[in-house]
């Protein structure tokens, strides 16, 4: 019922969002005028003017090329069976764009050189305003987009100190302050001593944080295509049943704005260079994003500590793809690419119900690809991948339902290397965090037990030193949190899993372990004693299984904790190359067979196979289905 929901709303868009060929409806482009009829061959010229003059059934066509229109507000509404429908003219795509223009055309003049010394422009106009909702990025001449950080005075922009200072007097990489004298001041500078900026002398000399981007066009940034704004949101909606095909929504510090909006639909749209890509107000329902490219543009050359510190600057580099607010229902993600965001999806409120996210993609994520609150109801996050740490717990609160959040055939390959903090942060610059566990956690609370099953998750340490994090959370004490059919590989010499509680409300069972390093760390740590007695560290699966703390577990599941579990090499592709991304286990090897039957627990995606892990064995590509499954954008 909620996936036909949703798609209802898409109307009149047929196959994968293509338009129909008789582009009969109403349209825009950019020679019109708002003084004509709105026809193909009289355009109106301004989308914020179109927006007003829909009704229910109608078609928007606009024409490719750059509208500066923003901020935009559209109430307009269709109904169900007569949506609104906005493309892009077929072949072209239409920009809602918040930047100046100035700065957005290579080889512009609109800069000027300020210190040759640190490389350091300055805009030739000289009357930019004051505004609290500055947002900056740039696009290397490879075509990537990275966001750029506003600093706060011009002496920290020009800084040639590159350790971390709490004042926020030193250089962190490219970024621009708007000055008193009313002009921007611009340095895109690579980092010139990339040691001092935490990097350690072993890793690699090709490592992003080396070759600080732009490396292959130089300083300038006439050079570069620059995205400067002061726009706080780019669009906000409050209707009811449009459809949004093909349209590219970039810059403004949040994107794209739902304020009591419902039965929205966003078909293979771009969202790019945005703080937050898109802001659910309260009381939205049935909004579907699907098969588009959201690049929030995190820098790699920033660290996770400085985000997470008090630092007067970095916080706002606190990128997320989604946040929320209460009374939001019915919200789907299918089938999108993520880029370079710190955070994915912020679902942190009590009151929601039905959030999905299935087959996406996460390229790049610096922390949770989202993060739910225990009190939200009927959460589902499968056929992912993530090239990152995946979903975590975060806040407190019972959901209606307890058996309602399943996390599923996702892969999770946590094993990217992360920019962990600077010279200054508490060490000496060298600490090159590995990313989270693969399910992290927050400040937790209440009952939250999840069903978490075939997953395939690839782990190389991580900075709390915590595993996979597969164990229950919280007080839980209702219902039955439960992990099956799992592949659990471990590249280093840490745990599998830490913490694992036992009791009436947890099964731990048929799931796949192996690890690729020699040493001798306990692979299960904490695992669960017996009454009275205290939890211990396991070496391997023998020991645990060999132990009084795994007999005790009988007495909540009947086989034990990890009874039918193995511990065995799957043989994936990936496991050496990750580049590659084949994650198929190998058809004749242990991931192959002998996973639990899920086909009567009633759970989505749950089936009767037998393989472990996320990726069936035989499937035609490596990746098996998961992931996005079209090539994401206009």
């Amino acid at each position: 019922m909620f996936l036909l929901a949703i798609i209802g709303a898409a109307g009149a868009a047929t196959g994968d969002g293509e338009p129909p060929p008789s582009l009969s409806g109403c349209h825009v482009a950019p020679g019109g005028h708002n003084n004509n009829p709105g026809t193909l061959e009289q355009p109106w010229a301004t989308i914020g003017f179109a927006l007003t003059q829909l009704s229910p059934g109608d078609d928007l066509w606009i024409r490719g090329g750059t509208y500066r229109e923003a901020p935009l507000t559209s109430s307009v509404s269709g109904t169900s069976g007569n949506p609104v429908s906005i493309h892009s003219h077929p072949g072209e795509v239409a920009i809602i764009d918040a930047a100046f223009a100035e700065f957005q055309t290579v080889g512009n003049d609109a800069w000027e050189l300020h210190d040759a010394a640190t490389e350091t422009y300055r805009s030739i106009g000289s009357s930019y305003p004051t505004s609290a909702t500055w947002i900056g990025s740039f696009v290397t001449a490879d075509g990537d987009l990275y966001r750029m950080f506003l600093y706060g005075s011009l002496a920290h922009l020009m800084s040639t100190s590159y350790t971390y200072d709490p004042s926020g007097a030193y250089y962190r990489g490219p970024g621009f302050v708007r000055h008193s004298d009313g002009r921007i001041y611009i340095r895109l500078q690579n980092l010139a001593a990339p040691r001092d900026a935490g990097v350690p002398a072993a890793a690699p000399a090709d490592h992003p944080v080396r070759n600080t981007p732009p490396s292959s066009a130089g300083f300038d940034p006439r050079d570069h295509k620059i995205n400067l704004s002061t726009v706080a949101d780019l669009i906000t909606l409050s209707g009811t049943h449009v459809h949004w095909d093909r349209i590219a929504f970039e810059g403004g510090d949040r994107g794209i704005v739902f304020n009591s909006a419902s039965h929205q639909t966003f078909e293979r749209c771009r969202v790019y260079g945005q703080r937050i890509a898109f802001r659910f107000n309260s009381g939205n329902s049935f909004i579907h994003v699907l098969k588009s490219d959201v690049d929030n543009g995190f820098p790699p050359y920033i660290s996770w500590n400085e985000v997470k510190t008090d630092d007067p600057i970095a916080p706002g580099m606190k990128i997320s793809v989604s946040t929320t607010d209460e009374n939001n229902h019915n919200i789907l993600f299918e089938d999108n690419r993520f880029r370079r965001c710190f955070d994915g999806m912020a679902v942190v409120r009590s009151t929601m119900s039905n959030i999905r996210f299935l087959h996406n993609t996460w390229d790049f994520l610096f922390d949770d690809a989202v993060q739910f609150n225990n009190g939200v109801t009927n959460f589902e996050f499968g056929w992912n991948f993530v090239n990152g740490p995946g979903p975590g717990y975060n806040g407190g609160g019972d959901p209606a339902e307890l058996h309602s959040k399943w996390w599923h055939h996702n892969i999770i390959d946590v094993r990217r290397d992360e920019f962990g903090r600077r010279v200054g942060q508490g060490g000496d610059g060298t600490e090159w965090r590995r990313s989270h566990a693969a399910f992290p956690t927050h400040s937790v609370s209440g009952n939250t037990p999840v069903k978490i099953y075939n997953n395939t998750i690839l782990m190389e340490q991580n900075i709390n030193n915590t595993g996979a994090r597969l164990e229950r959370k919280g007080d839980t004490t209702l219902g039955v949190h439960e992990a099956w059919n799992n592949i659990v590989l471990q590249y280093d010499n840490r745990e599998y899993v830490r913490g694992l509680k036992a009791g009436s409300f947890a099964i731990h069972d048929y799931s796949l372990f192996w690890k690729f390093h020699s040493g001798n760390f306990a692979k299960f740590n904490d695992y669960p004693p017996t009454d009275g007695n205290p939890s211990t560290d396991y070496a391997n699966l023998a020991a645990w299984r060999a132990s009084a703390g795994f007999a005790g577990t009988k007495s909540y599941y009947a086989p034990g904790y990890e009874a039918n579990s193995k511990e065995a090499n799957p043989q994936l592709s990936a496991q050496a190359n990750p580049v590659d991304r084949d994650y198929r286990p190998s058809p004749t090897g242990p991931a192959a067979s002998g996973a639990a039957d899920l086909s009567s627990s009633g759970w989505p995606g749950a089936t009767s196979a037998s393989w472990f892990g996320a990726v069936d064995p035989d499937a035609p590509t490596g990746l098996g289905g998961v992931g996005a499954r079209v090539v994401p954008g206009p």
